[in-house]
């Protein structure tokens, strides 16, 4: 994923697993376990979106996630 900060997770906290590396090994993305949908990432997936794989599969997910929870909401 891309890096393009100065700042980066040293150690992750309880209930996170990384899921996501820069080139450099530094943890870009981390989910939290036993949610449906919980992801922590250190890029802002907007930017630049159309050109990068990596942040087109995240807010596609994202978007389906949220349409899965308004169908819940509205039964």
């Amino acid at each position: 994923v891309p890096c393009y900060h100065h700042q980066a997770i040293r150690r992750l906290g309880r209930g996170l697993e990384a899921v996501g590396w820069a080139d450099d090994g530094t943890i870009e993305a981390a989910v939290v376990g036993g949610r449906r949908f919980a992801i922590a990432v250190q890029w802002h997936p907007g930017w630049q979106a159309a050109s990068n794989p990596v942040s087109i599969t995240l807010l596609s997910a994202f978007g389906d996630a949220c349409a899965a929870y308004r169908d819940q909401q509205n039964r």
